[in-house]
């Protein structure tokens, strides 16, 4: 007869989720995150910030801001 019983494995299961639950939690408070800043200082001290987690996006908008520059730099000087 088969009145023996199983042990009861609902409660490590318990345990187990709670402690995984908690262990990311924990794991999303630490786990560093990236973002990626260009700060702008403008003549009026203005200052822009871009905060993007896209590096790639922060470091095109910066490379077409220099372009911009080293174009306007290369303008006759009657137009400056």
């Amino acid at each position: 007869m088969l009145h023996g019983t199983l042990p009861d494995l609902g409660f490590s299961l318990v345990e187990l989720g709670a402690a995984t639950i908690l262990l990311a939690f924990i794991l999303q408070l630490i786990w560093p995150r990236w973002a990626f800043t260009l700060m702008l200082k403008t003549s009026r001290r203005e200052v822009k910030v871009l905060t993007s987690r896209k590096g790639k996006f922060v470091f095109d908008v910066k490379q077409a801001i220099e372009g911009a520059f080293i174009v306007r730099a290369q303008l006759p000087s009657q137009l400056n």
